[in-house]
C-alpha cells in the first residue's frame, strides 16, 4: 500500500498526466500468496494484476478472483500458461521454425484466456484479458460475453497490425529484437482476428503495452532479448493511420477506445469526455500532417519500436492537463 500511496504522490506533484496505480496480485508476483487487496485499493489501486506474469495456479487465480469480487477491484490478466510457452521468444509458427527459433504455442494464452472466462462465471468478478492476441482468445472472450459474464478484454496497435511474417532480419540474417515480445506476434490469422475483434465490439479498449528497454538489450540474439516495445507515443498515429484512415473505424470510435471505454474498465466516471464543466484533460493531434516514425521521433529515452519506418498521421501537437498546457508543438 505504500507504494501505490506513493505513486499517487509522485503523480500530483510532476503534474504532468494522469497516473492510476494497480496493486500486484501476488507477493513478489510469483503467483503463490495473494497481497492484501483491500489495503491496495484504499491506497488508490484501481485494480489488481500481476502485469507480465500469468498465475500459474488454478487455486490461486480463483482465490484472487473471490477476492477481487468482494472489493469490487477487477482483476488484470496477462494470460500464459507457462507450461505451454516454455520460455520460448516468438510466436510457434512457420516464422519459429524457419530461424530456429523456440516459439511460444498460441494455447499458452488461450488455456487462460479460457480459464479466466470460466472463473469470472463461477465467481461474478470482473475478469480482463490484457493485450489479446490469438483467435482462441477472442472465441472464448465472446462465449463469455454472450453469456453475460464480466469479461472485458484489450487489444494492442502491435498485434493489430503487424504478425511474425513481419519481423524483419538483421544484417546478420537474425530476427530483429524490435519485434519481440510478450505476447509475440502472432500469425496472419490471429492479426485478422484481432482486427476482427475490433471491428465487432468484442474489444473493449486499445492499450499500449509500453514497455522500454535499452538499445544494447535489444541488440542481443532475439532468443536473449527482453520482451516489450514502446507502444505511447505510436499508438493514436497507428490505429488512426491503419483504422481510421482507411474507414474501418469512425474517429469517435478510436478516440473512445483510448479514453471513454479504457475509463469505463476502472470505473473512472470523470475521464473521457470532452464536456462543459468537466475536467480539461485534452490531447491535440494534427490529422493531415504525414510524419515518418525515426528515432528521433520519439522523446522517450528508448527507441524499441517495430514500426521505425512507417508513415504515419496524427502526431501529438498540444496536451492540456487540468487545463494548464505540458507540452506545445504547436507554431506561434
Amino acid at each position: 500500500k505504500e507504494v501505490v500511496a506513493k505513486m499517487w504522490q509522485r503523480s500530483q506533484e510532476v503534474g504532468l498526466c494522469r497516473v492510476y496505480p494497480t496493486g500486484a496480485l501476488s507477493y513478489g508476483l510469483k503467483g503463490e500468496k495473494l497481497t492484501n487487496f483491500k489495503e491496495l485499493k484504499e491506497a488508490g489501486a484501481i485494480a489488481i494484476t500481476d502485469d507480465g506474469k500469468g498465475v500459474q495456479v488454478d487455486e490461486v487465480f480463483l482465490e484472487a478472483l473471490k477476492l477481487a469480487k468482494e472489493n469490487d477491484l477487477p482483476i488484470l490478466d496477462h494470460s500464459e500458461d507457462e507450461s505451454l510457452s516454455l520460455g520460448g521468444a516468438i510466436h510457434l509458427g512457420d516464422v519459429s521454425q524457419k530461424y530456429g527459433v523456440k516459439g511460444i504455442d498460441s494455447m499458452s494464452e488461450a488455456a487462460h484466456v479460457k480459464r479466466g472466462c470460466e472463473m469470472s462465471a463461477k465467481t461474478g468478478a470482473h475478469y480482463h484479458a490484457l493485450h489479446v492476441s490469438t483467435k482462441e482468445s477472442f472465441k472464448y472472450i465472446r462465449e463469455a460475453k454472450a453469456q453475460g459474464h464480466n469479461v472485458t478484454c484489450e487489444v494492442s496497435p502491435h498485434h493489430l497490425i503487424l504478425c511474425d511474417e513481419d519481423i524483419k532480419e538483421r544484417s546478420d540474417g537474425s530476427l530483429d529484437a524490435n519485434y519481440k515480445m510478450n505476447p509475440p506476434l502472432r500469425s496472419r490469422i490471429d492479426r485478422e482476428a484481432s482486427v476482427e475483434a475490433l471491428l465487432d465490439g468484442t474489444v473493449d479498449a486499445i492499450a499500449t503495452d509500453h514497455a522500454p528497454h535499452a538499445p544494447h538489450e535489444k541488440e542481443n540474439p532475439i532468443e536473449k532479448a527482453p520482451f516489450g516495445i514502446i507502444g505511447l507515443e505510436t499508438a493514436f498515429p497507428l490505429i488512426y493511420t491503419y483504422f481510421v484512415k482507411t474507414n474501418k473505424l469512425s474517429l469517435k470510435k478510436c478516440v473512445s477506445l483510448m479514453t471513454r471505454q479504457a475509463a469505463d474498465l476502472f470505473k473512472l466516471d470523470h475521464l473521457g469526455d470532452v464536456k462543459i464543466g468537466g475536467i480539461a484533460d485534452l490531447a491535440f493531434f494534427d490529422l493531415n500532417e504525414p510524419n515518418e516514425i525515426k528515432t528521433d521521433y520519439f522523446s522517450s529515452k528508448s527507441k524499441n519500436s517495430p514500426f521505425i519506418g512507417h508513415k504515419v498521421y496524427g502526431s501529438a501537437k498540444l496536451t492540456v492537463f487540468e487545463g494548464k498546457v505540458v507540452y506545445n508543438q504547436l507554431e506561434s
